[in-house]
């Protein structure tokens, strides 16, 4: 199945629409001459450099609300060519090396480069700690007191700006991850891989998922017959939760996601037991008349069912 990247703001207006859903207000206006101009929000941080090697200085801004990419104009001023809703905070240094390539360098130290190609901003290298990624040429180099080593990394579609968090810690798995056979992952599995770790760092999962190096946290959702995260915690006495979300790949090249819930409330069982030690003889009675006795009912299944999108880069509610 070939993905179809979305890299430009036209089209993907028009697939929200397509969608049956409709943007939050843009923080980010479509032209304007300063980087004030272009935020309806304070910016947070900034950078400027000639992205697309045409002479004219171009424009990274972010606000917290999320990051923005400009051309310049031969004229002055700037045209908005991608928005993200992922925030770059004023903590991280942003700077564009002479060849246009944005280096976002996060508070951990984790370097993240970005270059435009492809009419989208890719990425293209970086560095956690002692190892350095290349995605151009697929190769890890861990550098050490004794020398450095170079590791080949697995095949891997375009990452592009806004589609992973920036954070090494959590996100180099998605680029490293192998099966049984020592092959990656399926292009389309990075891709959601790489949108889930998104949506663990920002609270978008419940509060136990959200935790990418936690056992439940480290499963990873797919396309296909691996399209759904699952997830169960029992909590006696207080709760079971039931989470399923599930990533689709639709046909206009957006992401459905659907995130399932089912809350067993389970308080009535520290009730029931406190009862039964105020009433010893009715230990011997079968579950349904212990409930009985103690004037407990056990509280139906409450399921909720929530959907969104993400568009170039974007989380849409319905």
């Amino acid at each position: 199945m070939k993905i179809k990247h979305l890299s430009i703001v036209i089209p993907a207006i028009a697939i929200l629409a397509s969608c049956g859903i409709s943007a939050k207000a843009q923080t980010f206006k479509p032209s304007g001459k300063t980087a004030e101009q272009l935020s309806s929000e304070e910016i947070t941080n900034k950078a400027e450099g000639d992205f697309n090697k045409d002479g004219v200085k171009d424009l990274f801004i972010s606000n917290n609300s999320g990051s923005a990419f400009y051309f310049g104009k031969t004229g002055g001023g700037y045209n908005l060519f991608l928005d993200s809703d992922m925030p770059v905070g004023s903590d991280s240094k942003l700077s564009v090396t002479d060849k246009g390539v944005l280096r976002i360098q996060t508070a951990k130290s984790d370097v993240f480069l970005f270059r435009y190609q492809d009419n989208a901003f890719v990425l293209i290298g970086g560095k956690y700690g002692n190892e350095s990624y290349n995605f151009l040429t697929n190769k890890t180099v861990e550098t050490s007191g004794s020398g450095s080593e170079t590791y080949d990394m697995p095949k891997h579609p375009p990452f592009k700006f806004g589609w992973f968090p920036l954070d090494w810690n959590v996100t180099q798995e998605v680029y490293t991850q192998t099966n049984e056979d020592g092959e990656g992952l399926d292009p389309e599995c990075m891709l959601t891989f790489g949108i889930y770790r998104r949506m663990q760092l920002e609270d978008r999962v419940d509060w136990y998922m959200s935790d990418p190096e936690s056992e439940k946290g480290r499963d990873f959702p797919c396309l296909g017959e691996n399209a759904s995260v699952y997830s169960y915690l029992e909590k006696p006495c207080m709760e079971n939760i039931d989470v399923t979300i599930t990533f689709t790949l639709l046909p206009n090249g957006s992401y459905k996601i659907v995130t399932k819930s089912t809350i067993q409330n389970r308080e009535y069982e520290g009730e029931l037991y406190k009862y039964l030690e105020e009433h010893p003889e009715c230990e011997d009675l079968d579950f349904d008349e212990q409930l009985t006795k103690a004037g407990l009912t056990v509280p139906d299944e409450e399921h909720n069912e929530f959907t969104e999108y993400f568009v170039n880069g974007k989380f849409v509610n319905e």
